[in-house]
């Protein structure tokens, strides 16, 4: 559990880290298809293997938004050459995506937190119950 925490929490991380980066976001599926190429391009500055993988996840969190709020494949639309033109204005591309991927990354590090918790809630209960059964 702890690898799904830090992987979270390099989700986080990465676009605070790369404030810089360029970005994007429209309503719905237009936004989504921005902030994916931002991902993208992201990803292939990034020099920290944690942070490529954490922006790696934030990259997939919004393809899938995409196709799932256009109906189309991200294959279909997205190319090296038309990036420029699906994230058009950096700054403000960076300023609308920005925060939906550090929401994203809070609720993936708010899951993995969680998890964490119940697995070692779980396994001290376990070991409760071994310890009253071996106490019989």
């Amino acid at each position: 559990m702890k690898t799904i925490t830090k992987l979270a929490m390099t989700a986080l991380a990465a676009p605070l880290a790369l404030s810089a980066m360029p970005a994007a976001a429209q309503d719905g599926a237009e936004e989504n298809l921005r902030c994916a190429a931002w991902a993208l391009l992201a990803s292939e500055q990034a020099q920290d293997p944690e942070q490529k993988r954490g922006i790696g996840m934030v990259m997939a969190y919004f393809m899938g938004r995409y196709e799932a709020s256009s109906g189309k494949k991200i294959g279909d639309v997205m190319s090296y050459d038309a990036l420029p033109t699906i994230i058009g204005d950096l700054p403000a591309a960076n300023a609308e995506c920005q925060p939906l991927a550090k929401s994203f990354g809070n609720r993936l590090t708010e899951v993995g937190m969680r998890m964490q918790a119940e697995a070692q809630a779980k396994a001290a209960s376990e070991q409760q119950g071994n310890n009253a059964e071996g106490g019989r």
